[in-house]
């Protein structure tokens, strides 16, 4: 397994577990986990911004052979 796998893995149950970020935002970060040939890591990070009044959700995939997010990627709906 990549080293930077277990880091995103690290960073995403970190975030998931943390208490609500600053200004009244509130994010949920959530590993969705590996690719089926292990190339790719996904995750998503969900909350809402200016104190609960704009929902959001981000899914970012990273390619953990170039240690870059795919192309196209981060894919947001606001």
């Amino acid at each position: 397994m990549h080293w930077l796998a277990a880091v995103l893995i690290t960073i995403c149950v970190t975030c998931g577990v943390a208490a609500p970020a600053f200004a009244g935002d509130f994010a949920v970060v959530e590993s969705l986990g590996f690719s089926r040939d292990g190339r790719y890591f996904a995750f998503r990070e969900s909350g809402t911004r200016d104190a609960s009044v704009h929902p959001y959700a981000t899914v970012q995939i990273v390619d953990l052979d170039t240690r870059r997010p795919v192309p196209g990627a981060p894919f947001s709906v606001v």
